[in-house]
């Protein structure tokens, strides 16, 4: 009886032993992260703007962080696929995402549970990438933003507006909105397209991010309203901003870096912190600004509090519109 009594409190010290061994084991493998490349997926196609933002942070981001990363597109679905992906992966910050803002939180609002991901699955490690929305317009046809309002409410929905994607709809549900129009809006599959119809005089308007009017500004493309901040642009001084302007429309496109919800605290704050350090690196924010993007850094928990309040006005102006999205 004796002897296994003896055996049993060895073998209990042995499990005991091998699970502190075990936590130690794991403790030092966090401390030491990372210790192998980093994979990034864009849930967009290669070429877009989620894209090109990637890589331009990811080329400086994987010196700070001593590792390589490596950038992965898996477009389509309204980056549900590239989403689903990074929530089934392991939780363990090697695999972390990309992804544009507002489009994202506009997909699971939208699509339920179908979506496969909510925003809650996912932390945040950081943002620096942001550029405003606007509506651009050919010089030759509307001068002012006073001008086309007119037109659009002599004949409510014969003006038509290109746009791609939800996330562009709901910039516009809420254009007409502020400014009591009806827009005829047509969908297209990339903002080059919806550009080269505006070029072509298929559409009067386009509603996009304002870097097509800066780059088709010698074709006579301009901007008449900024959707997103109290800030002018540098190329058009003249364009007012809606906040401006007195409405309450702020949308503004963000390019933010996220991990799963699950990725160990050790982690995640080698991957915020070393993500941070590009905030001191001149040529990057250099190479930035020269990209058409307004710095805007933002960091984990912190960003994550300001998409709290971002998401839940989203999701209340998605819900109170779903009947408009789709036509």
């Amino acid at each position: 009886m004796k002897r296994n009594v003896i055996v049993v409190v060895s073998v209990v010290l042995l499990l005991l032993g091998l699970v502190e061994g075990s936590a130690s084991l794991a403790a030092e493998k966090d401390a030491r992260f990372p210790v192998k490349p980093l994979t990034v997926i864009v849930p967009a196609g290669s070429g877009g703007g989620t894209d090109i933002t990637a890589r331009l942070v990811c080329i400086y981001w994987e010196k700070a962080l001593g590792q390589p990363i490596f950038i992965t597109n898996k477009p389509g679905a309204g980056s549900m696929i590239g989403m689903r992906e990074l929530k089934n992966s392991p939780p363990d910050g090697y695999t972390v995402a990309c992804y544009p803002y507002p489009d994202l939180p506009v997909t699971p609002y939208l699509k339920g549970a179908q979506a496969g991901f909510a925003m809650d699955d996912f932390v945040t490690i950081g943002v620096y990438a942001a550029i405003p929305g606007g509506v651009m317009v050919k010089k030759e046809n509307f001068k002012t933003l006073k001008e086309f309002v007119d037109a659009a409410r002599k004949e409510p929905g014969k003006l038509s507006i290109s746009f791609v994607g939800d996330s562009w709809k709901l910039h516009i549900i809420e254009l007409e909105k502020a400014l009591g129009i009806k827009l005829n809006s047509v969908n297209f599959k990339s903002g080059g397209e919806g550009h080269n119809a505006l070029l072509g005089g298929h559409v009067q308007a386009q509603m996009a991010v304002s870097s097509f009017a800066v780059t088709s500004k010698d074709k006579g493309i301009v901007p008449l309203v900024i959707m997103g901040g109290n800030k002018r642009l540098e190329n058009f001084p003249d364009t007012p901003t809606m906040k401006e302007l007195g409405y309450d429309v702020d949308y503004e496109f963000l390019f933010p870096f996220c991990a799963h919800k699950s990725t160990p605290q050790p982690a995640l704050d080698k991957l915020v912190s070393s993500f941070k350090e590009l905030e001191k690196n001149a040529e990057f924010l250099s190479k930035l600004k020269g990209a058409g993007y307004n710095n805007k850094p933002m960091f984990g928990a912190d960003m994550d509090k300001y998409l709290m309040v971002k998401n839940a006005r989203l999701k209340t102006v998605v819900e109170q519109n779903k009947d408009k999205f789709g036509d």
